[in-house]
């Protein structure tokens, strides 16, 4: 399994214009963010950045970081631009979404992140992995009694929405409603 880590990041966020260059004792909080994902050693990292000055804080850090068009409408469409760019031949099979306003992260929960995906890796596309853990997630939620808010499921090159086609269908099978 590699896995990289992609961070979108934009200064025109609603609640808080210009957080991503926000100081935190000395330095932007993307800058931060970054650092913790660097920390967790799980792949590379990549910031996925709307505006010039962004890339450039984190490019002075030493940091990897993708100009994308200002006009996407979220951070999912802004990591699919960055990595289009970064990695064309999609090496990568797992993509971390970390979003950028989380400057306390824990290395330990990124590498945490990735643990469920290796029970569904063996002998399997990402397609069907991809698929495989939604079904999953959405048994445990229903098992469990636990609400999922949101769960976002990143395949290779865009292809969530198959994923999720083929997670429903398998869920429709287990059910007994498809074959």
């Amino acid at each position: 399994m590699k896995a990289i880590v992609a961070i979108p990041a934009r200064m025109a966020s609603q609640r808080l214009p210009g957080k991503p260059l926000a100081d935190i004792n000395g330095k932007p909080m993307i800058v931060r963010v970054w650092e913790r994902a660097m920390a967790a050693e799980v792949g590379p990292v990549i910031v996925a950045a709307a505006e010039p000055e962004v890339v450039v804080a984190i490019e002075a850090e030493g940091g990897q970081a993708v100009l994308t068009d200002p006009a996407l409408p979220s951070g999912s469409d802004r990591i699919h631009a960055a990595l289009e760019g970064f990695d064309p031949s999609g090496r990568f099979d797992v993509v971390i979404n970390l979003q950028g306003d989380i400057p306390g992260l824990e290395p330990a929960m990124l590498r945490a992140v990735l643990a469920p995906l290796g029970e569904f890796s063996a002998g399997r596309s990402n397609l069907e992995k991809a698929a495989a853990l939604a079904a999953s997630l959405d048994d445990r939620a229903r098992l469990g009694g636990i609400h999922l808010h949101k769960s976002y499921l990143f395949c290779a090159h865009g292809r969530l929405r198959e994923a999720i086609d083929a997670a429903d269908q398998a869920r429709l099978i287990a059910d007994g409603l498809a074959d």
